[in-house]
């Protein structure tokens, strides 16, 4: 499989045309907004001096920018794991404002959000390529402990399902550290964050990467996929056994996965676009009733 470096080819109305330099020695062209980034700002870019196209994602939280490019960066050590690739972290100071803020730069390559069948069967081959992806000592600084990916999520089923903490508990290890199976986790493959490249599933947005249980991931996909469409569900998990057998409690991560948007949803309630939260929340309930998964 051909790595493939890629984000959102989806502009907005904006155009920018902003120089920009940065700490790195390039002067860039901040040409126009990229949809996407909830917590960043994307830009596509022109480098002055090669004439490469890239994306720029600046803004949010640098501690977070600082993850990506620790993910991105050990992710170089499998060069055939279809995700973005990182060009260089640096600062990045425009005429507008001066004041210089971390940034990342990123290959940038066309593509679209998954939208038919089939581009969900390319999203479950990539998860499970992911999953399967050995790794190396330089993840080791991805791992994160099962409580902490999980806290978020029962915090807020605390105060608004408590029937469904029971089974946020259920995919904690009995040791609370270590799952009995872990691997490279994207942390958010939704097709926000999945491009579609010449028939391949790109995962874009790696600032939730970890090492952690794979149903995390898949969990969190499915949950998507079925949102779009139970024939798209059922695509992404033919398109995932296509090359390993699915993941233990898989109803129970897509339920937490419910929880973990609903969540989301309800603690950026406020900001402009934001989905109501009670609707993936009443999505968490059916799959937690699910047992043929």
């Amino acid at each position: 499989m051909t790595a493939v470096t890629a984000t959102r080819d989806l502009p907005d109305a904006r155009a920018a045309d902003l120089p920009a330099r940065t700490t790195c020695g390039r002067t860039l062209i901040l040409q126009r907004r990229l949809h996407g980034g909830r917590s960043h700002v994307l830009h596509l870019a022109h480098d002055a001096g090669t004439g490469e196209q890239l994306v720029v994602k600046t803004g949010g939280d640098p501690a977070k920018l600082r993850h990506e490019a620790r993910a991105l960066t050990a992710l170089t050590d499998r060069p055939g794991l279809p995700c973005s690739r990182l060009i260089s972290v640096t600062c990045l100071r425009t005429d507008d404002a001066p004041r210089a803020q971390t940034a990342l730069l990123i290959a940038y390559a066309p593509g679209h959000h998954p939208r038919a069948a089939g581009d969900f069967h390319a999203l479950g081959r990539t998860l499970a390529t992911w999953h399967t992806a050995p790794t190396t000592r330089r993840w080791e600084n991805l791992y994160q402990p099962p409580a902490r990916l999980l806290r978020l999520d029962r915090s807020f089923a605390a105060h608004h399902a408590p029937d469904l903490t029971g089974l946020l508990d259920t995919l904690l290890p009995p040791t609370r550290h270590v799952w009995t199976r872990t691997c490279l986790v994207h942390g958010d493959p939704s097709p926000p964050n999945t491009l579609i490249h010449d028939g391949v599933a790109v995962l874009i947005d790696c600032e939730n990467a970890a090492l952690a249980h794979p149903g995390l991931d898949l969990g969190r996909a499915l949950f998507h996929a079925h949102w779009h469409s139970p024939t798209s569900a059922d695509a992404l998990l033919a398109g995932y056994t296509d090359l390993q057998p699915l993941p233990d409690q898989l109803a129970a991560w897509t339920a937490a996965a419910g929880i973990h948007i609903a969540a989301w949803r309800h603690s950026h309630r406020r900001r402009q676009g934001v989905l109501p939260w009670s609707p993936a929340l009443e999505q968490a309930r059916h799959w937690a009733g699910v047992s043929m998964i």
